[in-house]
């Protein structure tokens, strides 16, 4: 990101590009009428404005909905043959521009290209629905940042909304760290309504992270509804989950509650509660993949063009032919995954060189790689985005993808045999302690998106003898347990908590066998090469 400082300005103005997703699930008051779930990408670039305000467009990349019980329906699947589709692509890939000016108002959204919009609606009325409105947005406006962020400030901002007027945003600072400021906040408008938590950074006022309940009126032929959000900024590898605070409160007491059930509270005396440890000393657990799967993995690299007849167009897919270790025989056992972290796209032509006229946008952040892996653009899970308007004719010129990116892979370090309240010699990283004699807490030290590298640990309890005990054990998630005293904390709250996992063993606990693995991550240059002309990948 790049900074710069408005000469004469009072206030200092951040120039930045961040990729936000956000998942939506809007339920009808009305009973009878389904809900509807969304998946969106968009593009945020924040522009110095004057009088101390920032130019804010915003641009989608992505698109998907889908009616409860019904099928899947994305931007992308519309035929661009029809009219008014490829006016409207165009428009919505140039994107919507608003200034939040030093006040924190937000002017209402316009296209940046009016012309072209005109002409789509003109064309296709329906394009309206693709259409953003102030209060879309909110979760991803930049915000005035005070001389000093503290504890209990209040804040208003506001933004234009076709439908509600004025939205109206008051906001509390409830936490203070170097880096960030979390805000509880809620929002007014005509006929509508709502609370929510946003995480936003205090250099350049830009949000990391927000959770929204909203409530809508019915209005303008419009059902009543109550819309759940979570929108954050892809660069901070979030996991983006819409919850109610009931939700949230579900879940911890439910892991609660198991715990406090044998074989957790007690040994249950019962041998098919328990299992002996799955993993082979000396060996990688069957999820990791070791540097020497690597080079034929990375051979394989593929991309294919697949014909989708519904929307005149062909549909963008990469994948490996290869695997990453020896399949499993057994369906529930995970197969070898790698760990990847894209930092460059590069679209290249025949000729090697990049293609002049596509940009591959970068979405995620990091990204997971079985072995014959396969993921097309249809899925949220692929790692960039080609542009709305692209056409079938940019598409046919692609001949090559470069991606490069850091991967993490794993080797074996060791054992070491500790007695219960001893720490790790080799681990300092990780904390194992006992609840009880049958029972143990794991917790591994959250690995940062930016570490080189690191030592994953796993535990195995002897007996008295040395032997192996046999256990059960749940791996603890970050809304499975209490964090801070939010209702409804953010993902970002949950970023220093440790990996945990409880075991219950079938009988007292003598010794406790720590196994290691080391990981590191390595840079590696990718070139996805076109498959035949069959379009055909993987199949």
């Amino acid at each position: 990101m790049l900074a710069t400082v408005l000469v004469g300005s009072p206030v200092i103005a951040f120039a930045t590009e961040s990729v936000y997703a956000s998942l939506q699930r809007i339920q009808h008051d009305d009973a009878m009428q389904s809900g509807v779930e969304s998946v969106t990408f968009h593009r945020v670039k924040v522009d110095a404005a004057g009088k101390g305000g920032r130019a804010v467009t915003v641009q989608p990349l992505w698109a998907e909905y889908q009616v409860m019980g019904h099928g899947k329906h994305r931007v992308t699947d519309l035929d661009q043959r029809e009219p008014g589709v490829q006016p409207m692509l165009d428009a919505l890939a140039s994107g919507f521009r608003t200034t939040v000016t030093a006040k924190d108002e937000a002017s209402a959204l316009e296209p940046v290209n009016p012309r072209v919009w005109e002409q789509a609606l003109t064309e296709m009325p329906d394009a309206t629905q693709w259409q953003l409105s102030g209060e879309n947005v909110l979760a991803m406006l930049p915000q005035h940042v005070p001389a000093q962020w503290q504890v209990g400030q209040i804040h208003r901002r506001t933004a234009q909304s076709q439908a509600h007027g004025t939205v109206t945003v008051t906001q509390k600072v409830v936490a203070v760290t170097p880096a960030m400021a979390v805000l509880d906040f809620t929002v007014s408008g005509k006929a509508l309504k709502g609370t929510g938590r946003q995480a936003v950074r205090r250099s350049d006022g830009m949000p990391v992270e927000t959770r929204t309940t909203l409530h809508r009126d019915a209005v303008r032929g419009f059902p009543a509804t109550t819309e759940t959000s979570h929108v954050a900024d892809l660069g901070y590898e979030p996991f983006l989950e819409p919850m109610t605070a009931e939700q949230y409160r579900q879940q911890v007491a439910s892991v609660t509650d198991e715990l406090a059930r044998p074989p957790y509270s007690a040994p249950s005396g019962r041998p098919d509660d328990y299992a002996a440890s799955k993993e082979v000393e000396g060996q990688l657990d069957p999820w990791m993949v070791s540097a020497d799967a690597l080079p034929a993995f990375e051979k394989s690299l593929r991309f294919a063009l697949l014909p989708d007849r519904d929307s005149g167009r062909t549909q963008l897919a990469i994948g490996a032919e290869a695997r990453l270790g020896p399949a499993s025989p057994v369906s529930s056992v995970l197969e070898p995954t790698l760990t990847v972290r894209p930092r460059s796209v590069t679209l290249l032509g025949r000729d090697g060189k990049p293609l002049p006229d596509l940009e591959a946008v970068q979405v995620l952040s990091s990204m997971q790689m079985e072995g014959r892996h396969k993921v097309a653009e249809t899925s949220p899970s692929f790692p960039f985005r080609l542009p709305l308007n692209t056409t079938e004719q940019q598409r046919q010129a692609l001949h090559r993808i470069r991606m490069t990116a850091d991967v993490e892979v794993h080797r074996w370090v060791g054992t070491e045999v500790i007695k219960p309240g001893e720490a790790s010699r080799i681990n300092p990283g990780v904390r194992v302690s006992l609840p009880a004699p049958h029972r143990i807490t794991l917790q591994n030290e959250r690995v940062q998106p930016a570490a080189p590298e690191g030592i994953w640990t796993s535990v195995v309890p002897l007996d008295a003898e040395g032997k192996e005990i046999p256990t059960r054990d749940m791996g603890i998630g970050p809304f499975q347990k209490k964090v801070g005293d939010s209702d409804l904390p953010l993902v970002w709250e949950f970023r220093t908590q440790p990996y945990q996992n409880e075991m219950a063993a079938e009988r007292p606990i003598a010794a406790l066998q720590l196994r290691h693995y080391g990981w590191e991550t390595l840079r590696r240059e990718w070139e996805f090469w076109r498959a035949g002309e069959d379009g055909k990948l993987l199949e």
